[in-house]
């Protein structure tokens, strides 16, 4: 029996055909919470919308700005967005093309992480003799991870590229589901005792991220060690590197790998 191969090209062009005939993917209203809002200095808006069940990537073009958008826009609004949903036949993803947004209220999701934010203050996460200057170079790292994720071997990589005779000392540990907090708590204590320069913990974003700061501030005594947010996920505005000019905060983006 023949079969019909087709071209990457092709196939995405049949996606977005069936979008375009599709009456509610060009005429939708969809309710979430700003995330990841970038404004480009061409104009257009590029932000994600999410809720408490997924993500959805979106663009506002700078025709529909001045048309349809009468406020600032900033991670954590809650909005209703109506749009069309295309697939961008280049990259092969759908996503949100924004005609209007309208507020609806304070994000949910916002005021959890607010909530989070305001008790970890209080624990004295952010307080100034926990501060410790990162060195300038590190002859010995250690690295508290799973020993065969994707975190392992891009620390190696690029640590070999960067500066191949770096010390790498790795304790294997639970990044994610039941466990991970407390094994990743022991492992930075195992690496406490190896006289590292500084160590590297990597876990899963999400829930067991609470959690691991949480038996931080439980322990005996404090950990000095820097905090590596990512951006995205847990919603970080830049004025809050002023309010809290004692925590220091690394912004990772693909050009620094």
């Amino acid at each position: 029996m023949r079969r019909n191969v087709y071209s990457v090209g092709q196939v995405n062009s049949y996606i977005q055909n069936m979008f375009a005939q599709d009456f509610m993917m060009g005429h939708i209203a969809v309710r979430g919470e700003i995330s990841n809002c970038k404004y480009h200095s061409s104009g257009h808006i590029y932000f994600t919308l999410k809720d408490e069940t997924g993500v959805l990537k979106a663009v506002m073009f700078r025709g529909s700005v001045d048309k349809g958008l009468a406020f600032h826009m900033d991670v954590g609004d809650r909005v209703v967005v109506l749009g069309e949903i295309r697939i961008y036949e280049r990259d092969g993803q759908y996503q949100l093309y924004a005609q209007q947004v309208t507020r609806d209220g304070v994000g949910i999701l916002y005021q959890k992480f607010m909530e989070r934010k305001k008790e970890l203050e209080e624990m004295g996460m952010f307080a100034q003799e926990y501060k410790r200057d990162i060195p300038r170079y590190a002859s010995r790292v250690g690295i508290v991870t799973a020993p065969t994720g994707a975190a392992i071997r891009d620390i190696q990589n690029i640590s070999h590229r960067r500066n191949p005779y770096v010390q790498l000392l790795l304790y294997p540990a639970l990044v994610q589901g039941e466990g991970a907090a407390a094994s990743i708590v022991q492992g930075i204590y195992a690496m406490e005792q190896k006289n590292v320069d500084v160590i590297i913990p990597t876990y899963h974003p999400g829930k067991d991220f609470y959690q691991l700061l949480k038996r931080l501030d439980q322990q005996t005594r404090p950990i000095h060690r820097i905090l590596v947010m990512n951006t995205e996920e847990s919603g970080w505005k830049p004025e809050w590197e002023k309010e809290f000019s004692q925590l220091q905060v690394y912004h990772l983006q693909k050009a620094d790998f």
